[in-house]
């Protein structure tokens, strides 16, 4: 029988246990993010079970998994957690003070691109001051799609070529992609035409597909990527030829371990997006970072990209 008749702080911190564990896979995995012994976490996980009165998840030799409660406790923890911080940013934006979370989405490997500034407006927005926890994820773009339109993310900043209808898509600025080859590929010491480019095995990004099979991977033995750093390793073996970002291919470039192939042609400008849940309140802590976010990318791009 539960014995949770009321929800008090100390719930909120084991339902938030509950799913740093879920999240991490397991009690051994949860002990380096949580910061606690796999002796305290158990202690805490069995407080939270005897509240709930249930059996949350199965834990031994057998690996670890959720129970059918488990699941349904996870998700209703998933929405409870969630309203507790909406309540939070909305009594913020009332009184004017920036606090609460905020859950910031990535693709990878934006680190070398000039013109995102994410990392100085994070550095402007904690001037501000108030009591923010900011959140980075770094995943892919149809991972991140899903985790705004779930609420896991307030924003998302990538690379979105198909719109959902649940999200505000914000044009930011368009990324400039070339083909390139690696130095132990036949093509590093000739100029393939373009029939030879459409013909050779390539790296097809999964998110931007048609894109690239409109100049390469027509042929067979192509292969697949979800990302951009899978991408370059799988250029590096030689093997394929395939699409990266300029920014991110120049370090190879400068060693001589890559090679742009037919530069004024075989070039693609794909436009990076702002994404937000169109449903998520309007918060001040959101709407600060956003504002602050678009102001400086203004200073890098005062025409804004076209969508």
């Amino acid at each position: 029988m539960s014995h949770l008749q009321q929800i008090y702080d100390v719930d909120i911190k084991l339902l938030r246990l509950f799913m740093a564990i879920v999240r991490c896979g397991g009690f051994s995995s949860a002990q380096t993010q949580l910061n606690m012994s796999q002796s305290t976490i158990s202690h805490q996980m069995s407080q939270l079970e005897e509240r709930l009165g249930l059996v949350l998840c199965q834990r031994g030799r057998g690996g670890f998994s959720l129970t059918r409660e488990g699941k349904a406790v996870f998700s209703a923890a998933e929405r409870l957690l969630a309203a507790v911080e909406t309540f939070r940013q909305e009594v913020g934006t009332i009184t004017h003070v920036l606090s609460g979370d905020l859950s910031i989405g990535v693709v990878d490997n934006t680190i070398t691109d000039r013109s995102m500034p994410l990392t100085t407006a994070i550095r402007e927005f904690r001037k501000l001051g108030g009591d923010v926890n900011i959140h980075i994820t770094v995943d892919s773009p149809e991972h991140l799609v899903a985790d705004v339109v779930q609420g896991r993310l307030h924003l998302a900043i990538g690379l979105f070529p198909v719109a959902h209808n649940g999200l505000n898509h914000t044009p930011l600025y368009r990324e400039k992609h070339c083909l390139y080859c690696a130095s132990s590929h036949p093509f590093y010491h000739e100029t393939p035409s373009l029939y030879d480019l459409a013909e050779c095995p390539a790296v097809l990004r999964s998110y931007m597909y048609d894109n690239d099979q409109k100049t390469i991977g027509n042929g067979t033995r192509n292969a697949y990527a979800n990302n951009i750093e899978a991408l370059v390793t799988l250029i590096l073996t030689g093997g394929y030829i395939g699409f990266l970002p300029e920014h991110y291919a120049r370090k190879w470039l400068e060693t001589e371990e890559l090679k742009v192939l037919h530069p004024d042609t075989c070039v693609r400008y794909s436009t990076f997006d702002m994404i937000t849940a169109r449903k998520q309140p309007d918060t001040l802590v959101l709407k600060q970072f956003m504002q602050l976010f678009r102001s400086l990318l203004n200073q890098n791009h005062p025409t804004p990209a076209a969508n």
